[in-house]
């Protein structure tokens, strides 16, 4: 207590003051923290979006390979030694 104020109210003003500092840093902390984490997960679905675009991107490309005439023609010329491969590494029945 001090000399001024033999109740206490200083003290007790002191502590709310203090409360009411401790709860906006924790609230600054917060809104901080908030703004890390929006801008992490935009830089993560950034990210995905070139994985996808990326993903796309190769599928037609192989379905575009695989449709060539040139693809096409391979697999008929190599059609009877793919089907003799199978047909030798097959095990024996007992």
């Amino acid at each position: 207590m001090t000399m001024d104020s033999p109740d206490g109210a200083d003290e007790a003003h002191a502590t709310v003051a203090d409360q009411w500092v401790l709860d906006a840093e924790r609230q600054l902390f917060l809104v901080d923290r908030i703004i890390g984490l929006e801008a992490e997960l935009a830089r993560v679905e950034d990210e995905r979006r070139t994985y996808d675009d990326r993903v796309a991107a190769a599928e037609a490309e192989l379905v575009k390979l695989t449709s060539s005439y040139t693809w096409r023609a391979g697999r008929k010329v190599t059609g009877g030694a793919r089907w003799l491969r199978r047909v030798v590494s097959r095990k024996p029945r007992a």
